[in-house]
C-alpha cells in the first residue's frame, strides 16, 4: 500500500521552462537563446543547486558568459525564473486529502529554501522538503537518497 509520495521540483512539482523567463524578460530571441545557455544551462546551475558556490559567484560566472548589454537581463531572468513556473497545486491538494504523506525531494540551490513558500504548489500540504544545496549533494547521487530517507524517516 502506498502511504507517501515523494515529488521533484523541476518539471514535475512545478513545471521549470527557462526560456518562458528568457523570452519574458528579453525581445532578441537569440539573445534569449544565450541567457537562457549562459544562466540555466550552465555548470553553475548545477554547483548551485549542490550548494557548493555562492548565488554571487555562481552569477558572476555565468555573466562572463554574456556580454555586457545582457547582464540585466541575465539578472532579471536568474532572479525571477520562478514566476514563469507552470504549477501542480490542485493535484497536491487531492493527494493531500486522500491522506497521504508528501514529500519533496529536489535539486535546487540554497536560496530555494529562502523563497520556496513562493515557489512550491500548496507548500503547506507537504509533511517535508529536502533540498540538494542543503546536503551538498544531488540527485542521482545516493547520499541525496539516504539524507531524505534518514531526516524522514522514511524506508
Amino acid at each position: 500500500m502506498i502511504k507517501n509520495i515523494v515529488f521533484d521540483m523541476g518539471k514535475v512539482l512545478i513545471y521549470y521552462e527557462s526560456m518562458r523567463a528568457c523570452r519574458h524578460f528579453i525581445d532578441n530571441e537569440a539573445d534569449q537563446k544565450a541567457v537562457c545557455a549562459a544562466v540555466f544551462d550552465s555548470p553553475e546551475w548545477v554547483l548551485l543547486d549542490m550548494g557548493v558556490i555562492s548565488e554571487e559567484e555562481g552569477f558572476r560566472k555565468m555573466c562572463a558568459r554574456l556580454p555586457e548589454r545582457l547582464h540585466e537581463a541575465a539578472k532579471q531572468c536568474f532572479d525571477n525564473w520562478n514566476k514563469y513556473c507552470i504549477e501542480m497545486e490542485a493535484l497536491v491538494r487531492e493527494l493531500k486529502a486522500k491522506g497521504y504523506g508528501l514529500y519533496v525531494c529536489s535539486n535546487a540551490s540554497i536560496r530555494l529554501p529562502s523563497c520556496y513558500k513562493a515557489v512550491i504548489p500548496a507548500v503547506e500540504c507537504f509533511d517535508g522538503l529536502l533540498f540538494s544545496a542543503e546536503v551538498k549533494c544531488i540527485k542521482p547521487q545516493k547520499e541525496m537518497y539516504e539524507h531524505f530517507f534518514r531526516r524522514f524517516g522514511l524506508k
